[in-house]
């Protein structure tokens, strides 16, 4: 079976040592995440959303994030 092109870039990602495969669009996220998941790299790379970044850099408490998002 023909990989897909996520695992692809995910495999393209690990070959750098990327840990944190980042993305900034629900799509991605979703297709992404998947593609971790499914080529079994669950315990080399996280894929994180940009916004993730902002909101670790606010500082923000937990409960306060999920009213902005």
């Amino acid at each position: 079976m023909k990989q897909r092109p996520s695992e692809n870039r995910i495999e393209e990602a690990l070959l750098l040592n990327v840990e944190y495969f980042t993305v900034a669009c629900p799509k991605d996220m979703t297709m992404y995440s998947d593609a971790v998941k499914t080529s079994g790299n669950e315990e080399k790379m996280v894929v994180r959303d940009l916004i993730d970044y902002v909101f670790e850099a606010m500082d923000l408490p937990e409960d306060s994030r999920k009213s902005i998002e």
